[in-house]
């Protein structure tokens, strides 16, 4: 594990650097065969010594490794004595690397080559032994696996993510091969047959036992069974990628073809899912920014919020890959840490960072939204969230639109001398999907509010909708960009020389009002989708 393996130097690396070194001739124990021209770093950790886990070791910086290998107290091809001393090492000359990678890359979906398993192998020579830890945990779920074409050393998986059902519960694989080159470090629990209170002495259990840690989920084990009843009454895992294929193909087109009234697009979907191959390279998840009309980047923690309340449940924020989120969203891993340390610890306030990019400051998220599907998804649940946002994010294509609710409506009817519902009738259209709210009708020929005299006057000024008072304040308009579309194609008394100044504290005040409606209507908005998915 990165930063508690002794010994170990660890690099991350994008898709394109791996293509790249395992297509080179470089072989293990090559010293200078970084990629990028960058000088080479030390990886001198062997699997045999690794005493608290196993390491990545970065490629294409490889270095010779560890003059150490097979230890003569590792945990062999049985039960085997080990005192806590590192002495006794055996130097036969052989070095090992281990590369790791996820077959699924869990923030946005896409798949990595199995192939590089035996190219990364391939690197191997007499000295010097490449291992591959081959991440399964996000790729079985939905994808067959064969570990006889595809021959990774490890292979850790989750059995939470298959069924869904128990949490906590995984396996790591490993070839029987390996477990002589493991050294474990951790000896109490149900590894240890054997100890003494006082001498430094133990004799483990036979691999695999060796490397369970304390006693085992046993109730929870139990219930893998009906998962695996209910994988195979689906038909199978070629069967649960079928469907998961279909129904996220259907997402991502449903969503990128929602567009702003100014043709923009709402939603910024990351991955390979615009790639003719996708079937190859992209599995079943969705991560997305939503985005208003001029492009600005909305907040996915108000979006993730918006949906739990529509009943949608998705995951926001980097998804435990901060590798791949910041290279999404643009932020580099130098720029979160320096905002961390600004922080000094108080993170309550964490989405946002401003960085420099041309010459400019930039509001960029330090997260994003992503939607998981599984053999349980049905296209009645990607049509659910596809509609929450084409109801929720897409602007207006009419700039007259005003809302109202109940006690609005009643205020401006006595204003008018008319019963509630004969202004009912007269200057509203109900909306089914939003109940509580009515919207004003428009002046006939023009799309302004039916009350918006000459285009210019208010006729119900003196009881003027919430919506009105609080324009421009509006959560839509707060981004500086949205804000000059604004004044240069909908109203030029923004930011105007003659207009009524307005302090801060007003603005403020107005803007919480603003943005309490419009969550109001997105909650009804919510509260209406869900009614017509229970109507049969």
């Amino acid at each position: 594990m990165p930063g508690s393996t002794i010994g170990a130097s660890f690099g991350a690396l994008e898709e394109a650097e791996v293509e790249a070194w395992v297509a080179s001739g470089s072989k293990g124990g090559n010293a200078d065969s970084s990629s990028d021209g960058s000088s080479s770093q030390r990886a001198d950790q062997d699997l045999s010594t690794n005493s608290r886990g196993l390491a990545e070791v970065p490629a294409p910086v490889i270095d010779s490794g560890s003059s150490r290998s097979r230890s003569s107290r590792s945990i062999a091809q049985g039960a085997g004595e080990q005192g806590h001393s590192r002495d006794g090492l055996s130097e036969d000359g052989i070095t090992y690397s281990l590369f790791g990678y996820p077959a699924y890359d869990n923030y946005a979906g896409v798949k990595y080559p199995l192939a590089w398993v035996e190219r990364v192998q391939a690197h191997s020579n007499a000295t010097h032994v490449w291992k591959v830890v081959l991440d399964a945990a996000a790729f079985v779920p939905t994808h067959k696996l064969d570990l006889t074409s595809v021959p990774a050393d490890f292979v850790p998986l989750s059995f939470y993510k298959l069924f869904g059902y128990p949490t906590g519960i995984g396996a790591l694989i490993m070839r029987k091969e390996n477990t002589g080159l493991l050294r474990k470090g951790y000896w109490g629990g149900g590894g240890v047959f054997l100890a003494t209170s006082k001498l430094d002495w133990r004799y483990y259990q036979k691999p695999p036992h060796a490397f369970e840690h304390g006693t085992v989920a046993f109730t929870d084990i139990i219930a893998l069974r009906h998962g695996l009843e209910v994988h195979g009454r689906l038909g199978g895992v070629e069967a649960v990628q079928r469907h998961v294929s279909a129904v996220g193909e259907y997402l991502y087109e449903q969503l990128a073809a929602l567009k702003h009234s100014n043709g923009r697009p709402v939603v910024q979907v990351f991955g390979k899912h615009h790639m003719p191959s996708r079937r190859e390279v992209q599995g079943g998840t969705v991560n997305f920014e939503l985005l208003g009309p001029e492009g600005q980047v909305l907040s996915y923690k108000q979006a993730a919020q918006l949906m739990a309340e529509a009943g949608l449940h998705v995951r926001t924020g980097c998804c435990c890959n901060p590798g791949a989120c910041y290279n999404a969203t643009g932020v580099t891993e130098e720029e979160v840490q320096q905002l961390a340390l600004r922080k000094g610890g108080d993170f309550s306030e964490w989405e946002w960072i401003d960085v420099e990019r041309g010459g400019r400051t930039e509001r960029r998220p330090l997260g994003s939204i992503r939607a998981s599907l599984g053999m349980m998804t049905r296209f009645e649940d990607a049509h659910a969230l596809v509609d929450f946002i084409g109801r929720t994010y897409v602007d207006s294509t009419d700039t007259g639109e005003v809302w109202v609710d109940q006690e609005e409506c009643r205020n401006i009817a006595s204003y008018l001398g008319l019963g509630l519902d004969d202004f009912l009738f007269r200057y509203t259209s109900p909306d089914p999907d939003r109940p509580g709210w009515q919207l004003l009708k428009r002046a006939e020929g023009s799309q302004d509010c039916v009350f918006l005299v000459g285009g210019t006057k208010c006729s119900i000024h003196e009881v003027w909708p919430l919506q009105c008072k609080t324009y421009p304040f509006w959560p839509g308009l707060m981004d500086p960009a949205a804000w000059v579309h604004e004044r240069a194609t909908v109203c030029e008394g923004i930011s105007h020389e003659d207009a009524p100044q307005v302090n801060v504290e007003q603005a403020g005040l107005l803007l919480e009002l603003a943005t309490e409606q419009q969550a109001a209507l997105q909650i009804a908005a919510a509260a209406g989708s869900r009614r017509r998915e229970a109507e049969p």
